[in-house]
């Protein structure tokens, strides 16, 4: 992926841990699937993530904690954007 990609993937990530913050779940879900579809190309190992795709899986469990996923979207989001 291009750097603008990977700063596209951050900014939709920021909209997941607003979204899920708020309790709008189907709109973060939503954006999940989205990103699953339009940044699959991304390495899966970076920063300090082994598999980002597993992060996502783990931000998507929403109802085991609320605020937790939504941190995790927001970790995530800045580390991509530092990558970008």
């Amino acid at each position: 992926l291009r750097n603008k990609d990977l700063a596209n993937f951050s900014t939709d990530l920021l909209r997941v841990s607003y979204w899920i913050y708020h309790q709008n779940d189907s709109l973060a879900m939503e954006a999940l699937d989205f990103c699953r579809k339009n940044y699959s190309g991304i390495k899966t190992r970076l920063g300090c993530y082994k598999n980002v795709w597993d992060e996502i899986k783990k931000i998507e469990e929403v109802e085991a904690n609320r605020m937790h996923a939504a941190e995790r979207a927001l970790t995530l989001s800045r580390i991509l954007i530092m990558y970008s």
